[in-house]
């Protein structure tokens, strides 16, 4: 009895190996993406804007209101100073 042969997701065939394009093989492209991770994301971008939840699942929920008791009620985002900082920290000043 001959059985034939079943495709396999595991494969020794050289064919089967993805063809790298020579630019992504090149020594310039290092370079070029070390060139890209100092530009500020946010530069290209813009910022994030802040998330609705009524319009993110479509309806009204108590569950997105504050809690009364125990909720923090003061300005809850990063400072001028915060971002400057971390924009230097990455890179982009």
């Amino acid at each position: 009895i001959q059985l034939p042969e079943i495709p396999s997701d595991e494969s020794d065939n050289e064919d089967d190996k993805p063809d790298v394009p020579e630019w992504a093989q090149s020594p310039n492209l290092k370079r070029a993406l070390m060139e890209q991770s100092k530009i500020n994301p946010e530069a290209i971008f813009g910022k994030i804007p802040a998330v609705n939840m009524e319009e993110l699942f479509g309806r009204k929920s108590s569950r997105y209101k504050l809690r009364q008791s125990s909720v923090w009620q003061g300005v809850d985002k990063l400072t001028h100073q915060e971002e400057m900082e971390y924009e230097k920290r990455m890179g982009w000043r």
